[in-house]
């Protein structure tokens, strides 16, 4: 059997395959959280800009889209923060909700863009219910227990209830703002 030395990796010729995998992947772990900290970095330049300017034409536009920035930075900041100290679980776990606000804010924003006359009412609200119920729904399970509880809880995230439901009412929520935001920008094509 023929052996050589990879990386302090002593492997069969025919298993180079999988080491070779092995290292790309830590390549593109590399590579991905680089490309987090850039999109990180920009979003919140961005947003940072976008909330200073003052025209009030575009005012509300600019709010909106900056906050839809920010909770892209937030949600993005998960891939960065794997390996976190052991009592920023439930800090972890609320980050990831955010993700339920993404959408609605970016419909939001794409109706003040297409409606000048559009306005921020308190009715705005109802577009957090879905954030609002899946924080509620870990409540029990997640957030009032021990840390120990909460480790068992994400090793088995995937057979857990709430997270299933959680998935479930995430992309639900995505296909109908998704939808309605087309058909949004198909009335109002002309005027944008």
């Amino acid at each position: 059997m023929l052996m050589t030395e990879y990386k302090n990796c002593y492997v069969n010729l025919s298993y180079i395959y999988f080491c070779t995998t092995l290292l790309t992947s830590k390549t593109d772990i590399l590579l991905i959280n680089t490309i987090s900290s850039i999109t990180i970095f920009v979003s919140l330049f961005l947003a940072l800009y976008l909330s200073t300017l003052r025209i009030s034409k575009t005012k509300i536009s600019n709010r909106l889209f900056s906050i839809f920035l920010i909770l892209t930075a937030i949600d993005t900041s998960g891939i960065l923060l794997e390996k976190m100290p052991t009592k920023l679980y439930s800090l972890f776990i609320f980050r990831s909700t955010f993700s339920f606000l993404q959408i609605p804010i970016l419909y939001l924003y794409i109706k003040s863009v297409c409606y000048s006359d559009f306005k921020l009412k308190p009715k705005n609200v109802i577009h957090c219910i879905p954030f609002v119920i899946a924080n509620v729904l870990l409540i029990p399970r997640f957030y009032l227990v021990k840390t120990v509880d909460k480790i068992n809880f994400l090793q088995q995230h995937k057979q857990m209830f709430e997270v299933q439901f959680n998935h479930v009412i995430f992309h639900v929520q995505f296909v109908c703002y998704i939808i309605v935001i087309f058909l949004m920008l198909k009335k109002n094509k002309k005027s944008i």
